[in-house]
């Protein structure tokens, strides 16, 4: 174990991520949401926000 590149992570960040990595590999629960286009967009580019 490499302790040298441990980071700090906050919990809402994590989810954040993991949320948007299984809307991206599942989009066709994005396609008829609320999301803005621009969060879709995001979503399907995999990017957190």
């Amino acid at each position: 174990m490499d302790l040298n590149t441990a980071q700090i992570v906050k919990p809402s960040d994590y989810i954040k991520k993991e949320t948007v990595k299984w809307l991206h590999n599942n989009y066709h629960y994005v396609k008829n949401s609320i999301l803005t286009n621009e969060q879709r967009q995001k979503i399907k580019d995999n990017i957190t926000f």
